[in-house]
């Protein structure tokens, strides 16, 4: 039995090509080919589904810094951060998704770290991630601010502004803060999605995040 296919080459350098920005997906595969037997050739068609579901990368492989077992350390976030850093280069694979409220609240630590050391790198590392999602003209290419999650990240934007002055996070900001405006809410309280009239503890933390950033930064 002989089978020719057509389009596995062209599935997997698709899936190289945009392995960076993956996100949940399902893929139908459409092969032609033909099968021969004996004397007889019959042309088949087959079609396979795959269901792509991205995980937590661990990071960069064997990333190490240059610490010694033995050395006693007096603030542990340093070194922590850096590990954060040395791992994940591109901290948009730090999560299953490239932009949520992971990358968020480890912002708010990176920010607090550059004001007490005075040292610039991370408002750097902020800087590499979040300028993934904006246009050249400033406007938020995050992720849909369709659930809190999402909201809780805009605070880098904030954070950018305050630091650096860039009018580019300032309008991403307001843009985020514009969504707020017509987000859902019941009782006093915001949906934790906006399918769902779900209200969930965290949700406070996610968008008084956002809101306290908004105020801090003057926008």
């Amino acid at each position: 039995m002989k089978l020719i296919k057509e389009m596995g080459a062209v599935i997997c350098l698709w899936c190289i090509t945009f392995s960076i920005n993956a996100q949940n997906r399902v893929v139908t595969q459409h092969s032609v080919g033909t099968v021969v037997e004996g004397e007889v050739t019959m042309k088949i068609t087959q079609d396979i589904t795959t269901r792509y579901r991205r995980t937590t990368s661990q990071g960069v492989e064997n990333a190490k810094l240059d610490y010694s077992p033995d050395i006693q350390l007096k603030q542990l976030a340093l070194p922590l951060s850096e590990t954060v850093m040395a791992r994940y280069p591109d901290y948009r694979m730090a999560y299953w998704k490239n932009y949520t409220y992971v990358q968020g609240y480890m912002f708010e630590a990176m920010d607090r770290l550059g004001q007490v050391t005075g040292d610039a790198k991370y408002i750097d590392y902020m800087r590499k991630y979040i300028d993934h999602f904006l246009d050249k003209d400033g406007n938020y290419q995050g992720d849909q601010l369709t659930n809190l999650d999402n909201f809780m990240t805009g605070s880098a934007f904030c954070t950018l502004y305050g630091r650096t002055g860039e009018e580019r996070y300032k309008k991403a900001a307001l843009q985020i803060l514009k969504a707020v405006g017509t987000y859902p809410s019941s009782d006093g309280q915001f949906w934790h999605g906006n399918r769902n009239p779900n209200m969930w503890i965290d949700g406070v933390f996610l968008l008084q995040s956002y809101y306290k950033k908004v105020k801090c930064g003057k926008i």
